[in-house]
């Protein structure tokens, strides 16, 4: 993952060497800051139907059983 993103960030340019720190504790860091970014870029699970994933619910219906179901929790 770091490798890619080390390419997008040249792009266009394509790096002919990439170095990244192995240590347990880099390799440590660079995943919580992954996992920080994913987490800041994805939008609330409850922004999305918990049957389908669907985003869209523009049904009234479907809407408040939606949130009567997720209260109920």
């Amino acid at each position: 993952m770091e490798m890619a993103k080390m390419t997008v960030m040249e792009f266009p340019n394509i790096p002919k060497y990439f170095h990244v720190e192995s240590s347990k504790r880099c390799i440590k860091t660079l995943r919580q800051d992954m996992a920080e970014e994913i987490f800041k870029g994805s939008d609330s699970r409850d922004m999305f139907c918990s049957f389908c994933g669907n985003g869209d619910l523009l049904h009234p219906v479907i809407a408040a059983l939606w949130m009567r179901q997720k209260d109920t929790v």
